[in-house]
């Protein structure tokens, strides 16, 4: 064998243990060689490509050799949910809740008692408003103002019926603690003075003492319940036609106590020696006493001057 056949022999031997190395290596390891065999030949290319040809010296190229970075399996993380940016909007502001009054088993405080000298003033006048707002009904009959609005929404402690004339209206109540005796509440309701903050005057209807009432006698106003306006007669229009003897009853609680009329008056407002003997509670017989407006109207003041009383006594129960 001569020097050729040798050299050939041994490049054979020498690739046939290539292969045989080359397949007994990983894919990564197959990937590393061939990077670094295209490199060197890539490398070897550029260098003869830039030193061929002209007669300027060869140009030195820095070549920057990337090696790529080992990749790092990251675990993935949970984008967190970014919160609303603030506004210049505030909140809601949370609207507070009206307190209801929860009755309980304790007394409510009674009011102190006036001096013994006051009197209270009964003072049923209505005060008279500006003309009907647009859209504003007007009433001018007792009896269309409860067809339309029915009655005034605080007359719920009982009715009063007088049959000669026509009356059967709701009784609300007021509690009299100053020295005025306030209004009813419109033109068809009546009602019943609680004067125990008195000493000496009025009573519980039933009750053995005098039981004092009120209503309007006419009304020219607004009517704020019922949004509404009154024109006209009210409940105790007809109340100076009524005569001794005549009949009245008072429900209250379903209970209804029967009084007859025993004596009818008319006095000034302004009553000389004041409206205690009126309003006493010093009666002989279970009594009421009824109190309206009468004789002039004074359109400065919208006052009458002066009043109409009614006494009336209970009548024994069989009767």
């Amino acid at each position: 064998m001569n020097a050729l056949q040798e050299i050939t022999a041994s490049i054979g031997r020498a690739a046939g243990h290539a292969a045989d190395w080359w397949s007994r290596q990983s894919p990564t390891t197959r990937w590393s060689v061939a990077g670094v065999a295209a490199g060197v030949i890539a490398g070897v290319a550029i260098a003869l490509t830039i030193s061929g040809g002209g007669g300027e010296p060869p140009v030195t190229v820095a070549t920057v050799t990337r090696t790529p970075a080992p990749v790092v399996a990251t675990p993935a993380t949970e984008t967190p949910t970014p919160e609303p940016a603030a506004t210049d909007t505030p909140a809601p502001t949370a609207t507070p809740t009206t307190a209801t009054a929860t009755p309980t088993s304790t007394p409510p405080p009674t009011p102190t008692p006036p001096p013994a000298t006051a009197t209270p003033i009964a003072s049923p006048t209505a005060t008279a408003t500006a003309t009907a707002a647009p859209g504003q009904p007007t009433y001018y009959s007792l009896e269309a103002l409860r067809d339309a609005v029915g009655e005034a929404p605080d007359a719920t402690l009982g009715r009063m019926r007088i049959p000669i004339l026509g009356i059967d209206a709701a009784v609300g109540q007021r509690l009299v603690t100053g020295d005025i005796m306030e209004d009813p509440t419109g033109p068809s309701d009546v009602v019943w003075y609680d004067l125990s903050p008195w000493e000496g005057l009025g009573g519980v209807p039933g009750g053995g003492q005098n039981a004092v009432f009120a209503g309007h006698v006419d009304y020219l106003a607004e009517i704020p319940w019922a949004d509404a306006r009154y024109h006209g007669e009210a409940v105790f229009y007809d109340l100076q036609l009524l005569a001794v003897g005549d009949l009245i009853e008072v429900e209250i609680g379903n209970v209804t106590h029967r009084y007859e009329v025993t004596w009818l008056r008319e006095v000034s407002r302004d009553l000389e020696g004041g409206w205690r003997p009126i309003l006493s509670a010093d009666v002989e017989v279970d009594s009421i006493t009824l109190i309206t407006c009468s004789g002039d109207f004074n359109r400065v003041s919208r006052t009458y001057s002066h009043r109409f009383i009614v006494r009336a006594e209970r009548l024994d129960p069989e009767t």
